[in-house]
């Protein structure tokens, strides 16, 4: 097979063809129908140089010429022996030369295999054929990919690269599979595959944001800031979010728009009011601590802000304090003034402090650890409660205190409940103050006089006569000597008692 043939075979064809296709960029179905019509050409052309071949083979051959151009005679004649015919050629037809069986073999022979052998991107497998949705990561999104060849794996970098763009912000990306030649290798890849995946981000409508309240105006531009979280997580502004504002100088209502960014798209709207006033009751007011007893007004202050800003005492609030000086709840006043409006009210606890006991001149006094000590003030300390005069010493035996009478015992500990001092019971209720007139105790009733002291014995109260045992116990119901006492505990005059008779006087005078 001369040049000629065998430029035209079929492997040869295909392989220029796929050459061709590489250079004008066709891949896909474009590249697989330029390739069937270069095999029909390819098959064509071969058929065509077999006729020739058959052809001239039975052709005869043409006369010798002399020098002056006649046709020389042929040698004498040779007794032809007899031989056998031979059969025709078309019965017999000689082997082909190895062009022309090269020439004739199919695509899909295994001569395809061959070492350094030319395929085109088209006829090969890329998986993913379409590449799935990505999350955005912040870095170059690079989607794994393997090209195969008649179930063999191609490498990466080998065989063929692949290269993307625009694939690190969310939106479009696209990437390119290029076929690599490769003279000493394998196979020489020809052709380029385009495509495209999505990058996908967090709507930025799918987080929690945290409008600015109103604003007071200033004349300048208000940018207040925008919280804004996603599950739980506080995003950062510039990194996942950009804020615009518009209409936010003059009173009113101001925009703002929260654009999403990285790993966040899409965006938001919201408002904010633009004031004159706003009220101490959207302000924040730290909470006041414990504050140590001193025996002085305590007047701490609280902290007063509005979204972050620290308002000022004296300019945008005033302070006022009530029983903020004895043990317990005191109460503060805040009261807005100029460009804050109401007011509010904050408690907070005077407690005891730790301390020890002294003593100066024969006299006890309580030394706080925190410094001072107490003074004109009823205090509870390891149980007991104490009075301490105007200069801070322990008060001992009666005192009249503004909610009554108490006595201290000679520790200086305040009486309770039952208490003798002297020759008489007096009886210290609730708070330690002591109890006149009548008293219901433990399921019996006793009179107090107005000093204090237990009623024993006979009693005029009210203009009726009252017995009380030595216990200070009212008598009822019960004779008592020559005289009766009745269910409420009053003698009975002028009347029958059963079968006994009392006079005027209450005193037992006649039987029936």
């Amino acid at each position: 097979m001369n040049r000629s043939s065998r430029a035209c075979s079929p492997l040869a064809s295909k392989a220029l063809v796929a050459a061709l296709c590489a250079v004008l960029g066709l891949t896909g179905f474009g590249m697989s129908a330029v390739a069937e019509q270069a095999d029909a050409e390819a098959v064509e052309a071969v058929e065509t140089v077999e006729a020739a071949q058959v052809e001239r083979a039975e052709a005869p051959e043409e006369p010798e010429l002399s020098e002056d151009g006649e046709v020389e005679p042929p040698d004498e004649p040779v007794e032809p022996v007899a031989e056998e015919a031979p059969e025709p050629e078309a019965a017999t037809p000689e082997a082909e030369p190895a062009e022309a069986a090269e020439a004739s073999a199919t695509p899909d022979e295994p001569e395809l295999q061959a070492q350094n052998e030319v395929i085109g991107l088209f006829s090969c497998d890329i998986n993913p054929w379409e590449v799935p949705d990505q999350w955005y990561t912040g870095k170059p999104i690079k989607p794994a990919m393997t090209v195969t060849y008649n179930g063999i794996k191609l490498k990466q970098g080998v065989d063929y690269d692949i290269e993307y763009e625009d694939n690190v912000e969310a939106g479009f990306a696209t990437y390119r599979v290029i076929g690599k030649e490769n003279p000493n290798g394998t196979y020489n890849v020809r052709g380029t595959y385009n495509g495209t995946f999505t990058i996908l981000a967090t709507p930025i409508t799918d987080c929690s944001i945290t409008w600015p309240r109103p604003q007071l105006y200033t004349g300048k531009p208000l940018t207040p800031p925008v919280v804004v979280k996603y599950k739980g997580k506080t995003l950062k502004a510039g990194t996942d979010y950009t804020v615009e504002y518009e209409n936010n100088v003059a009173k009113g209502t101001a925009t703002i728009y929260v654009d999403g960014k990285g790993f966040y798209d899409s965006w938001a709207e919201g408002t904010f009011s633009i004031v004159d006033h706003i009220a101490l009751s959207q302000c924040s007011i730290s909470k006041i601590s414990n504050q140590y007893y001193t025996g002085s007004a305590l007047k701490p202050k609280p902290t007063v802000s509005y979204d972050g800003k620290k308002l000022r005492e004296g300019v945008d609030y005033t302070l006022t304090y009530s029983k903020n000086k004895a043990i317990g709840k005191a109460t503060v006043s805040i009261k807005g003034k100029g460009s804050y409006t109401g007011s509010v009210n904050r408690s907070f606890s005077i407690v005891l402090d730790k301390g020890t006991w002294k003593q100066s001149g024969g006299k006890w006094w309580y030394s706080f650890a925190h410094g001072g000590y107490p003074k004109s003030v009823l205090l509870t300390i390891g149980g007991s409660t104490y009075y301490f005069d105007k200069s801070g010493y322990v008060v001992t035996g009666w005192k009249e205190l503004s909610n009554g009478w108490h006595y201290f015992k000679s520790s200086g500990a305040m009486a309770k409940g039952w208490q003798q001092v002297g020759s008489s019971w007096y009886y210290f209720g609730k708070g330690g103050v002591m109890l006149t007139g009548w008293q219901n105790l433990s399921g019996k009733r006793y009179w107090f006089a107005s000093s204090g002291a237990m009623a024993t014995g006979w009693k005029q109260i009210g203009g009726k006569y009252y017995y009380f045992e030595s216990s200070g116990a009212m008598a009822k119901s019960k004779w008592v000597g020559n005289y009766y006492l009745q269910a409420d505990g009053t003698m009975a005059v002028n009347k029958w008692i059963g079968k006994y008779h009392v006079n005027a006087s209450g005193k037992w005078d006649k039987t029936r």
